[in-house]
């Protein structure tokens, strides 16, 4: 199948101007001034005019409950995630994690979950491990798990919060150090993606002092959640100087949670601050559950990923490419798919999105497939 896109406003996620964009067998061929295709040469072949479009690469979501997350009893669990959810949020690639809730959600039904959004044309990924420590695992071990299993890239955890078991230093130090043997011994980018509660700075201080002592990249820790408070913000800003990675959640923001930072507003800041701008990306959390300070359940959208996007460029008056860059290119480095996914280039695989110049979604394309077309969401599976 060939697919020819022309004349949309590029981004790379920086600036390209005006190009053609040529598709051919799922990955990106070819992106010049003007690319025509030879009448009657291809069997299958598409153009579509997008003089009126803005042409970015397909968002990456780290942090999606595709089960659903529990924490509200019973009748509180969330649900699973969509496959018209994940489109309408403009993502092509997401990780799914596990939260809380390791009794009626596993790993093997993450696993299958992760399996069937890949069968629909996400490029569908996963965690092991959970918000509990110490992280459950498929194959009885971390290291094993991110060895042998290709949809695993990474090992989740959880810190700081009430319920959860407050880990020995010790034995975070051992989580850190078998992620990293991981990494060696496979040769594959992998990270520990870690929840971190609203007033847990503490805990940032002893990762870095885990990774001073052991010599281990700071790259390779995640902190989630950081606009969770304007003091978690600041002292992530600290990590990130350093070399770590953070990543602000676009479900977590005024009024909801009253005393956090709205997630457009936090890039804002984290920029002007100095921070590194590839050390910073956004995830959703979406189909989480959570109960607000008044007391009222909430279900998180995946949608406020596009939203914030949004709100970066149209509210806090920051540039596309940085804006666009939090949520496509910086997760793709984090997660070693630099390479192939997080930015328009030749060779790359064809996961992209159209917007109207108001920045509303129209369109979305994952490895050459049209997931979305004309605001129309494919049907790619019963009940989907």
């Amino acid at each position: 199948m060939v697919t020819l896109i022309k004349g949309g406003h590029l981004y790379e996620p920086t600036d390209l101007g005006c190009k053609d964009l040529l598709i051919v067998n799922g990955k990106i061929e070819k992106i010049a001034d003007d690319i025509s295709l030879p009448e009657g040469f291809f069997r299958e072949s598409e153009v579509v005019q997008a003089s009126d479009k803005l042409v970015f690469p397909g968002f990456i979501d780290q942090h999606v409950h595709i089960l659903g997350g529990g924490g509200g009893g019973p009748l509180g669990q969330a649900k699973e995630i969509a496959f018209r959810q994940v489109v309408q949020s403009g993502a092509t690639t997401l990780i799914g994690t596990l939260g809380m809730d390791t009794v009626s959600r596993s790993l093997p039904s993450l696993l299958v979950k992760t399996k069937a959004l890949r069968q629909c044309g996400l490029n569908a990924l996963m965690y092991t491990g959970s918000l509990v420590f110490p992280p459950a695992t498929l194959t009885g071990s971390v290291t094993s798990d991110l060895m042998l299993v290709d949809e695993i890239v990474g090992v989740k955890t959880g810190l700081g919060e009430p319920p959860f078991r407050r880990p020995e230093m010790g034995e975070l130090e051992n989580l850190i150090t078998e992620a990293r043997r991981a990494v060696l011994l496979s040769g594959r980018q992998s990270v520990i993606h870690i929840h971190l509660a609203a007033s847990a700075m503490e805990w940032i201080e002893s990762i870095e002092s885990i990774l001073d002592r052991r010599g281990i990249p700071y790259s390779q820790i995640v902190i989630t959640h950081v606009n969770r408070s304007p003091a978690l913000l600041k002292r992530a800003l600290e990590y990130a100087r350093k070399g770590g990675a953070i990543d602000l959640t676009t479900c977590v923001r005024p009024p909801e949670r009253p005393h956090s930072v709205k997630p457009s507003a936090g890039l804002k800041y984290y920029l002007q601050e100095g921070g590194p701008p590839e050390g910073v990306t956004f995830s959703s959390d979406s189909n989480s559950f959570r109960v607000l300070e008044n007391g009222v359940v909430d279900y998180t959208r995946s949608t406020t990923m596009v939203e914030e996007f949004r709100d970066c460029i149209l509210q806090e008056g920051i540039p596309i490419p940085q804006a666009l860059a939090a949520i496509t290119r910086n997760a793709a480095r984090r997660f070693g798919m630099a390479k192939e996914r997080g930015s328009l280039q030749e060779g790359f695989y064809a996961d992209l999105s159209l917007f109207d110049k108001g920045l509303e979604l129209t369109d979305l394309m994952a490895g050459g497939r049209w997931l979305m077309r004309k605001s129309e969401i494919a049907k790619v599976a019963p009940g989907e």
